[in-house]
């Protein structure tokens, strides 16, 4: 059952995904800080495209505990090595497959 409380996870996008998270995340988080773009960037899902592909990606998953900022060493290592990578948050994609 969908909660109310949450966006949608059925975006056309990704940009449009990321779009309405921030405005959630903007309308919905207790901030910590006086920094609140900060803090709504480490929050915000994001997606590291490499120059060159090699063709693999990979799909990063966080718990409810962590954000995606929490791979943002991996992902940019894996865009170097040429893997497109994006971290995702378990609560989106538990959303998204109804789990």
């Amino acid at each position: 059952m969908p909660s109310h409380h949450l966006p949608d996870y059925d975006q056309p996008t990704f940009a449009q995904y990321v779009r309405e998270t921030r405005a959630w995340l903007l309308n919905n988080r207790a901030f910590i800080s006086q920094d609140i773009n900060k803090e709504l960037n480490a929050n915000s899902p994001r997606e590291y495209k490499p120059v060159h592909p090699n063709g693999g990606a990979v799909l990063l998953v966080h718990g409810l505990g962590d954000s995606p900022y929490s791979f943002i060493d991996i992902a940019q290592h894996l865009a170097q090595q040429g893997t497109w990578s994006e971290p995702y948050c378990y609560r989106a994609m538990a959303a998204s497959l109804q789990i």
